[in-house]
């Protein structure tokens, strides 16, 4: 998919970023000193693209924002502790 300017001030474009994060995209996004790019936590295909757009090394970890603390408990119940680079409750990596 080519790359796409869309305005942020309509409801309009906000709903296309979220479809084309949730169909496996990278969207980025203005912040007040950088663009961020965001993808779906839950789609490793589009976690691994992120890490080559940034020319990082798939061992490497992402941030994830995540909205509350209901949304924090639901996403930590679906994690296995074992995984590899995965934080424990305290963030730090295990």
């Amino acid at each position: 998919m080519p790359p796409r300017v869309l305005k942020t001030d309509s409801g309009e474009s906000i709903a296309r970023a979220a479809e084309i994060i949730l169909s496996g995209g990278v969207v980025a996004l203005p912040t007040e000193s950088f663009y961020g790019l965001a993808v779906s936590v839950r789609d490793e295909k589009a976690i691994l693209r992120l890490l080559a757009l940034k020319r990082r090394p798939e061992k490497n970890p992402v941030l994830i924002l995540i909205p509350s603390e209901e949304a924090l408990r639901d996403y930590a119940a679906s994690v296995p502790l074992s995984q590899p680079g995965s934080s424990n409750a305290s963030g730090r990596a295990a």
